[in-house]
């Protein structure tokens, strides 16, 4: 069993002063929804990689800009 690396939560700084319009929450939403399906087939990369997209989303200002 592997440890998750300590240097991986810290590449996240939150402000928060930062509020995520709606369209970036609702597409948050929708990838911690898609994470929370792949948890429920063992499909824990799947579910890591939507879970930092969403995370993305909702603390930085220029995610999700080239959609």
């Amino acid at each position: 069993m592997l440890d998750p690396a300590p240097s991986s939560a810290q590449k996240y700084h939150y402000d928060s002063s930062y509020q995520p319009g709606p369209e970036k929450v609702a597409e948050a939403l929708k990838a911690a929804r898609f994470a929370v399906g792949a948890l429920a087939f063992d499909e824990v990369s799947t579910a890591v990689e939507h879970l930092k997209k969403s995370l993305e989303l909702l603390t930085n200002p220029s995610a999700g800009a080239g959609h």
